[in-house]
């Protein structure tokens, strides 16, 4: 049984690798990108619709034309891989990689394609670059952060009446831990008290959901930019509402939508089109063939220009429809704020 699960998987990533390469070089355009989106939720997909849309716009001012091969991996790590050897074997001029993962993927298969990320919370402490500021090392690789105001949306759960929330995230994921160090920090500046409540996949949410259910000291949960528990957020809400019926803060608006109350959020949408505006000239100065790394890390704004774009688009979401739901009565002080 062992071995014909084993070669099932074999064919399928075959398939794969055969699909994009077929796709890639059955239609001509002057360009063609590769975008490898990890897994299916609404954040990850803004960004790439984003992205696509403004490159597209972009491309078509300037009388040239783009193709895109779009994937996505549905949250299984050995579909990356396929689907990068893919977009190598089929010479796609410019690779898009949509969160940390997928783009880790990416750049430990490939050294000469150019590779843009979006929806990587920290770059250089997930070790895709050497810094997050002008002074990181050439590379092929360079993208925008799409860190959340981890710190506003930790005070927001202090606003709301929290006094011990639990920081619910997928342990297997960097961007998820990273902000959840990030929210222990400012939790113990601001003097909330917290638990540590993780998955490490989606099959534990629904033993996660209920200890936190069980344990009557905890009275808010808050969710970092989480791929799993984005891809899962309906289940979440499901739990709750049939547990204590807690206050959610979500690192994202479109998780919020599905289970949270009130966040601050920036828009993934812009993220992933103000990407391409950064590195449009790539797409007209590089070719694969060319076959040297490409230093696109030094034509652009550093990631610490990322910073101003997140408080311009950081803005304040709230969901009466699941405050009626968990029949929560949110601050009034919040509500005045939004």
């Amino acid at each position: 049984m062992k071995n014909t699960m084993k070669l099932i998987a074999l064919l399928i990533a075959v398939i794969a690798v055969a699909t994009v390469a077929f796709t890639a070089c059955n239609e001509t355009a002057d360009f063609t990108v590769g975008i490898l989106q990890p897994i299916k939720h609404d954040a990850l997909g803004a960004a790439n619709k984003g992205f696509q849309e403004e490159l597209t716009r972009l491309m078509t001012e300037a009388g040239k034309t783009v193709k895109y091969v779009d994937q996505n991996a549905q949250g299984n790590a050995s579909t990356q891989v396929s689907i990068i050897n893919g977009f190598v074997a089929s010479g796609v001029d410019l690779m898009l990689t949509i969160g940390t993962d997928a783009t880790k993927t990416a750049q430990g298969i490939e050294k000469y394609t150019p590779i843009l990320f979006t929806a990587v919370t920290d770059p250089a402490g997930a070790g895709i670059v050497s810094s997050n500021g002008s002074d990181r090392e050439a590379s092929n690789v360079s993208g925008t952060s799409d860190m959340n105001p981890v710190a506003l949306q930790m005070q927001l759960c202090k606003d709301l009446g929290m006094t011990k929330v639990a920081l619910l995230y997928t342990s297997s994921e960097d961007n998820s831990r990273i902000q959840i160090e990030m929210a222990k920090a400012e939790c113990t500046r601001i003097g909330l008290d917290f638990v540590e409540k993780s998955v490490t996949d989606s099959n534990a949410i629904k033993n996660v959901m209920t200890t936190i259910a069980l344990d009557e000291t905890i009275d808010g949960i808050y969710i970092p930019t989480d791929n799993n528990l984005a891809a899962n957020v309906a289940n979440i809400h499901a739990e709750n509402k049939s547990g204590n019926k807690l206050p959610i803060v979500c690192g994202e608006e479109g998780m919020n939508k599905a289970c949270g109350v009130a966040t601050y959020s920036i828009d993934y949408y812009e993220l992933g089109n103000k990407l391409q505006r950064w590195h449009l000239t790539f797409l007209w100065a590089t070719r694969r063939s060319a076959k040297c790394p490409l230093n696109i890390n030094q034509a652009i704004p550093s990631f610490q220009s990322i910073k101003p774009l997140q408080r311009s688009l950081a803005s304040t979401f709230l969901h009466l429809k699941h405050k009626k739901q968990i029949l929560y009565q949110i601050a009034l002080k919040i509500v005045c704020n939004i």
